[in-house]
């Protein structure tokens, strides 16, 4: 598997901390199935090869989970869409990283997520950051 799947397989799927109206409403939007839209590290999109290693991406009841080839990547997030733009703190619940929290941001708008974090640092400034261990994540969400 690229680094590029492993990467974004450990730094997916979605267990909101609630803190008020505000984070279940914006859990219950996040619901759904999503395809990749588009993928970048630091600024850099991978092999198209990558991109098709990623068979989907579903979020439930603040759960998200992320299947790449034949495996299924999770990890809980903690989101605060009072913020502008909104923050994540999102903890690989599998693989390697396990444990690990990795602080970011998200927007979703018109069925569109997208999800900007940092490997290791302090989280992005903006949806446009691009540093060299910044992920940008675009998923589309499936209608029913």
């Amino acid at each position: 598997m690229t680094r590029y799947a492993v990467a974004a397989g450990l730094f997916f799927a979605v267990v909101a901390v609630a803190s008020g109206d505000d984070v279940e409403k914006a859990l219950k939007e996040l619901n759904g199935s999503y395809s990749l839209k588009s993928l970048s590290k630091g600024g850099q999109s991978p092999p198209e090869a990558a991109i098709k290693e990623f068979k989907g991406m579903t979020i439930k009841d603040g759960v998200m989970t992320l299947q790449i080839k034949d495996k299924e990547e999770a990890a809980t997030l903690k989101i605060d869409p009072t913020k502008k733009p909104a923050h994540l703190d999102l903890s690989p619940t599998t693989g390697p990283e396990k444990g690990k929290t990795f602080p970011g941001l998200y927007s979703f708008e018109k069925g569109e997520l997208t999800i900007v974090l940092v490997e290791d640092g302090e989280r992005p400034k903006d949806l446009k950051a691009d540093g060299k261990d910044v992920m940008t994540l675009v998923f589309t969400k499936k209608e029913r």
